[in-house]
């Protein structure tokens, strides 16, 4: 299978089972979308012929009959040697694999639909997913995990997420889930790894207690600035939650020793300028940072509008090979050492290629540049989360 298709000036020709990609001349572009749409005569030579004849009468003067046989020449080769035109050899083992029984690793429990607070952007309609306010119970949540274990073949480590609305309104009946866990990994010989997503008003010093005893990660829900946090996040009196959770979210980052938790927030176009949330919670003192964009309706015209508000609120560019560039990395990436080629980043439900973003953008990597003033802060937050910007032109 070969796909071609144009890209800034350039005839790009991607052989699909191979992963070649081949840069050629508006001939070989041509003649490839002919052989392309009937592969199977590719090789007759009545057909090379017909194809012969139409380049001659659409280029002219520009190439000769030689020519084309140059051109026939260089693509048999080029699928002698495996990079045109190849052969799907994983076809017939993916058919085999499509007749395996389906293994579920992971769940993810709504252990609450509802909610203490009344966040702007909320997917879940305060908790409720537009239908009636509820907690699960226990027997449902068993029979969850049952369904879970049953069907999760010879896997061994198995994901619960406990999720809401907020899962702490449940908070019993979630020990009560770890308990029945536990106890279903001694007779299955499985490993429950635990995720607890919270917003920190429930938090108290039990719930962190039992937490860090039971849960791999925690999720702590923070948009970043007060202001922001408060405007996005508030109880459902109006008020802002921000100073009501900071110190808690504080506590059981250090009570997990910056490990094993991250703080999430959500950006959407009433705070393009977000890396300034990032650093607020840099500030903070939380080492472990996601950020992420609302999933709405578009709110801007055009995705190059977009782009453009972005690269203004929070590109640096200056002459150094080294440049600096914080919001694909915080915006894409939780785990660390991460090469990118494809970032998400709008509020239009879009993933936005590199390609796209050059238009208006550098990239690069920061190696081991020092810096001064604000960059010296950004350059501390990448450096400790280790992250790689950009595998596109790359310095080091």
């Amino acid at each position: 299978m070969v796909h071609l298709y144009k890209n800034n000036g350039y005839n790009m020709v991607l052989d699909v089972n191979s992963g070649s990609i081949h840069v050629v001349d508006d001939v070989v572009y041509d003649v490839l979308e002919l052989l392309n749409e009937a592969e199977d005569r590719r090789k007759e030579e009545g057909f090379r012929q017909e194809i012969t004849d139409k380049m001659l009468a659409k280029y002219g003067d520009d190439i000769t009959a030689e020519d084309m046989k140059d051109v026939f020449d260089d693509l048999d080769e080029l699928e002698e040697n495996g990079t045109l035109f190849t052969v799907d050899v994983y076809k017939e083992g993916v058919i085999d694999f499509k007749k395996r029984q389906t293994v579920v690793k992971a769940l993810c429990l709504h252990i609450a639909h509802d909610c203490n607070l009344a966040c702007r952007y909320c997917f879940a309609g305060e908790g409720e997913y537009k239908g009636d306010r509820s907690l699960m119970s226990l027997e449902v949540g068993k029979k969850a995990l049952d369904f879970l274990v049953a069907n999760s073949g010879n896997r061994r480590n198995l994901e619960v997420d406990f999720f809401g609305g907020e899962p702490l309104m449940n908070f019993d009946v979630v020990k009560e889930l770890v308990a029945y866990g536990r106890e279903l990994e001694k007779t299955h010989d499985k490993h429950f790894r635990f995720t607890l997503t919270t917003n920190g008003v429930l938090l108290r010093d039990d719930v962190i207690e039992f937490a860090n005893k039971e849960m791999d990660n925690i999720v702590l829900s923070i948009d970043g600035r007060k202001e922001v946090h408060d405007h996005m996040r508030p109880f459902k009196n109006g008020k802002g939650s921000y100073d009501f959770i900071l110190d808690k979210f504080k506590k059981v980052a250090e009570s997990r020793n910056q490990q094993k938790y991250y703080v999430r927030g959500t950006f959407t176009h009433y705070n393009l300028d977000f890396v300034k949330d990032v650093l607020s919670l840099a500030d903070e003192g939380f080492e472990q940072i996601s950020v992420e964009p609302v999933v709405a309706q578009p709110t801007v015209q055009s995705p190059d509008l977009f782009l453009k508000q972005l690269a203004k609120n929070h590109f640096h560019k200056d002459t150094s090979p080294y440049l600096i560039q914080v919001q694909m990395t915080i915006v894409t990436c939780r785990s660390n050492k991460s090469h990118l080629q494809m970032v998400i980043l709008s509020q239009m439900n879009r993933v936005v290629p590199i390609s796209m973003l050059l238009k208006y953008l550098y990239f690069g990597c920061l190696g081991t540049q020092q810096r001064d003033s604000d960059d010296a802060l950004k350059y501390q937050l990448y450096k400790k989360q280790q992250v790689c910007c950009s595998n596109v032109s790359c310095r080091v």
